[in-house]
């Protein structure tokens, strides 16, 4: 459970058995010391801790808490720093009951009013609209956390929505375009994908990428100086091989650019 910070400095005795109850997230709490001044009994206080504390749980019904101490010109502690602690209100009443003094049966009589007061439907509606405002808060600062994530996958939506627009392969200058990566234009992807074992040194896709759904490579025929019929190879991307260059060049940490010549 969270540490508690309370006062330390004691309060004077208020009749009736009147003493500080404190609040932390929605429970409420008795500072051990300030109750055991209370009580009219003559234990020490170390004493009184080591005889009553063993039937309770630490971190449910109290909470230790060191006490800040007057300092030395030096800025250390005149002695070791203490122990205080914080009590549940039923620790509370059930020590006080234990003390069998006329003190200790105000406290707890008091106690039980406090309680009794804390219970009523003002104070846990009260309660109730105090936890809804810090979950609002919560929601809001979520949500502008989302609204960045939103904001930061702006570019990668745009992506996708380029390539679903895409119905056919597209050679890799439009490859290049659509991909938007600095320093990756037409020349450079191809030497990119090279040296990824992707494309052989002839710039066709290796098999496996093509049985993938990848790429698709086309014959395409032209004259030469001569007049004669050539035949050259053309390579084209599908939609997820679009996606699947995206990722891997994403997944570099550092992308080397390349200064290549660009290809006739």
């Amino acid at each position: 459970m969270t540490t508690i910070s309370i006062t330390t400095a004691t309060t004077p005795p208020a009749e009736g058995g009147a003493i500080k109850v404190f609040e932390n997230d929605g429970e409420q709490w008795v500072d051990a010391r300030t109750l055991h001044g209370r009580l009219g009994i003559s234990t020490q206080f170390c004493h009184w801790v080591e005889r009553n504390f063993g039937d309770y749980v630490e971190g449910e019904d109290y909470i230790p808490q060191d006490i800040a101490l007057a300092k030395n010109g030096d800025g250390t502690s005149c002695m070791q720093t203490p122990k205080d602690y914080c009590l549940s209100i039923n620790m509370a009443k059930h020590l006080a009951m234990l003390a069998k003094t006329p003190e200790g049966k105000r406290i707890r009589n008091y106690l039980i009013k406090i309680e009794e007061a804390w219970n009523t439907p003002d104070m846990v509606i009260m309660r109730g609209y105090k936890a809804l405002m810090v979950k609002a808060d919560e929601l809001t600062a979520r949500n502008a956390e989302l609204s960045g994530q939103l904001a930061e996958a702006a570019p990668k939506v745009e992506f996708y929505d380029a390539v679903a627009d895409s119905d056919t392969a597209i050679d890799m200058q439009e490859c290049a375009a659509i991909l938007n990566k600095k320093g990756f234009g037409r020349n450079n992807l191809f030497d990119f994908l090279r040296k990824q074992k992707i494309l052989n040194e002839r710039n066709l896709p290796y098999r496996e990428y093509q049985e993938r759904g990848y790429f698709r490579v086309i014959e395409q025929t032209y004259k030469d100086g001569g007049g004669k019929t050539k035949i050259r190879f053309k390579v084209l991307a599908y939609q997820r091989g679009v996606d699947y260059i995206r990722r891997v060049i994403d997944q570099q940490t550092e992308p080397t650019l390349f200064d290549v010549k660009e290809y006739v």
